[in-house]
């Protein structure tokens, strides 16, 4: 499996869509193989799609993206897990373990529902019609 988290430095980067390296990590059975880091391709959001695509990623770990670029990737069939922050290698370790659900590693305003859906919390952009935050 090729997991890719978008990152800045060491960290992993706030929005995926600005975001100018990827960490490329190859894995078997969530077990650690190789990691590579590479340059994001282009700015533009079909150029980004299209590297996750051609990179083979089968797994996007990011911070924010955005609701266009986002639906893109996963047209591609790349599963995406968005909204987390934190140390690169600590979240691929939690992710390994089954544990990125840490609250530690939760961009602020997001949760998780009872049903697993994602929250975005009053901060978010969508909104029902009275106002109310309403959740993805």
């Amino acid at each position: 499996m090729n997991l890719a988290i978008p990152v800045c430095g060491q960290d992993i980067a706030l929005v995926f869509d600005d975001a100018d390296c990827l960490l490329l990590i190859k894995t078997e059975e969530k077990v650690f193989h190789k990691k590579e880091r590479l340059r994001c391709a282009g700015s533009s959001m079909i150029e980004r799609a299209n590297q996750l695509r051609y990179l083979g990623v089968n797994l996007l770990i990011c911070g924010a993206v955005s609701r266009p670029l986002q639906r893109m990737i996963e047209a591609s069939g790349i599963n995406i897990i968005p909204f987390v922050r934190g140390n690169a290698m600590e979240i691929f370790e939690a992710y390994s373990r089954n544990s990125l659900d840490d609250q530690r590693f939760f961009l602020p305003g997001r949760r998780i529902l009872p049903n697993e859906r994602i929250c975005k919390g009053p901060q978010g952009r969508f909104r029902n019609r009275r106002g109310r935050k309403s959740c993805i």
